[in-house]
């Protein structure tokens, strides 16, 4: 589990994922969420050349929408997501 951009890419620099879940909309450096923060994250994580499914959980669906970043995650889920909803999403990306 990461809370920021930088920890999730240092986490991954330490070991690898099976799968990547994470938010659109992340604090910038005025502390305001900001989906240009989660849409730089997708692209530092595909940089890497990390392969792994990526799940991104958003209230704001549409920030990601005709992005480049869009072609870049495995599935987009609308937030709130149930726990069964996500649950067999992770078992559908990981299978």
């Amino acid at each position: 589990m990461a809370l920021t951009a930088a920890q999730t890419m240092r986490k991954l620099e330490a070991k690898p994922a099976d799968l990547i879940i994470v938010d659109l909309r992340l604090k910038n450096r005025d502390g305001e969420c900001d989906s240009r923060e989660g849409l730089a994250l997708i692209r530092r994580i595909r940089d890497t050349g990390c392969t792994a499914p990526v799940l991104v959980l958003s209230g704001w669906p549409a920030d990601l929408d005709g992005q480049p970043e869009e072609e870049m995650v495995s599935r987009v889920m609308l937030k709130p997501v149930k726990p069964a909803a996500l649950v067999q999403a992770i078992r559908e990306m990981i299978a």
